[in-house]
């Protein structure tokens, strides 16, 4: 502790900070001669360097005992806690690790539901693998996770980019302080139960028949149906709004309902339920899920271990599109 109090009871502004690694060449070498080999110095500046460490413990540090240079009771001293300080000076300016097998650490990802039912598999198979303890957490998506990003109280939002640049209008997220990536395309298709008797329905028919339709919460809809709905100047028969595109699933394959969902989801499903899987009557846009981060999380190795696990993830999952 002898040089962190030697440093402490004085202004550190005072102290020349460009020696520490040169006193702790020379104590760990014994040497100004291979402190200057392992600083790539010459002799001559490390002999001047050493002159001013002197001057500043009062101490001579290294002596000459007959052939060779010894280290004085006070460079003793100094050994362990220099040893401390330059490993901790090297952590806080240089490492940024992440070692997930030692981590114990979560991260959160705020995703619809069926962006959930569709990569939590992956992740279920790849954190095994790195038998550690970082956990990961899939959370609903709502407007003020968009906030949270910043303040890292989320690390990933995911959804369709038209509707997240609508979402980020509304609570006023500057985009220039978020990060983007595309991760897959997704359309759209009409699910309805399997045994439901639909021939030549017409448009008409279809956006009179009772719908059940996704809705993020009571502010916003987050909805490409309803966008494009509006689109085409069209009306459709709503009659539940739910916050699940899975309980959608359900519904229109258990009632007289329709519902419009991602495709991968209907692909996902289309063999548990019982599930008639058509085109729908108008044109929806497909969707383009991309992940969301703020930018003050681009060099955190953690969040970039999560980033890329994300599209390891993505590029395995059997039901989103390649």
């Amino acid at each position: 502790m002898a040089l962190c109090l030697s440093m402490a009871s004085g202004d550190l502004r005072s102290v020349n900070l460009n020696l520490l690694p040169i006193l702790h060449a020379l104590l760990g070498a014994g040497s100004v001669t291979e402190a200057a080999r392992r600083l790539h110095l010459s002799q001559s500046s490390v002999s001047g360097s050493l002159r001013a460490l002197r001057d500043h413990f009062g101490d001579e540090l290294l002596v000459r005992n007959g052939r060779e240079s010894v280290l004085t009771p006070r460079a003793t001293e100094l050994l362990e806690p220099l040893d401390r300080l330059m490993a901790s000076m090297g952590e806080l300016l240089f490492s940024d690790s992440f070692a997930p097998e030692a981590a114990d650490t979560q991260l959160i990802i705020a995703s619809a539901d069926y962006v959930e039912v569709l990569l939590a598999p992956g992740f279920a198979d790849l954190l095994p693998r790195n038998q550690g303890s970082a956990r990961v957490q899939f959370t609903h998506a709502t407007l003020s996770d968009l906030p949270a990003l910043g303040r890292g109280g989320v690390d990933l939002v995911i959804g369709p980019r038209r509707l997240l640049d609508r979402a980020l209008e509304m609570v006023r997220v500057p985009v220039e302080e978020l990060r983007r990536k595309r991760l897959w395309r997704d359309g759209h298709v009409v699910v309805r139960r399997r045994d439901a008797d639909v021939s030549d329905e017409s448009l008409e028919d279809y956006l009179a028949a009772p719908h059940a339709s996704f809705r993020l919460d009571r502010v916003f809809a987050g909805n490409s149906e309803q966008l494009a709905l509006e689109q085409h100047a069209l009306a459709q028969n709503d009659r539940l709004l739910l916050p699940s595109l899975h309980t959608l699933l359900w519904v229109a394959a258990h009632s007289g309902y329709r519902a419009v969902v991602p495709e991968s989801l209907a692909r996902f499903y289309e063999g548990a339920f019982p599930l008639a899987v058509e085109t729908p009557p108008f044109a929806i846009p497909d969707l383009d899920i991309e992940m969301l981060w703020h930018r003050r999380q681009d060099a955190s190795a953690r969040h970039r271990w999560l980033r890329e696990c994300m599209v390891e993830v993505v590029g395995a999952a059997p039901f989103v599109p390649s």
